[in-house]
């Protein structure tokens, strides 16, 4: 009887650290993602920047003198 008790005890224990470790797998898929977009966003921007036409350059150039 005692001895079917600590079985039970272990098998919830290894279940639980199993649950555990998927959330943090998944947790850790969330983050790499976000970083990955962030990424992204961050090349998109400069290369908008880059891209800016000369006109574009001038007309804000002009802007700031005035």
């Amino acid at each position: 009887m005692l001895l079917q008790n600590h079985e039970d005890i272990v098998k919830l224990h290894a279940l639980h650290l199993m649950q555990e470790a998927d959330r943090c797998r998944v947790g850790q898929q969330v983050l790499d993602r976000r970083r990955e977009v962030s990424q992204l966003n961050r090349k998109a921007m400069n290369n908008t920047k880059e891209k800016q036409s000369i006109i574009g350059r001038l007309i804000s150039i002009g802007i700031r003198m005035f």
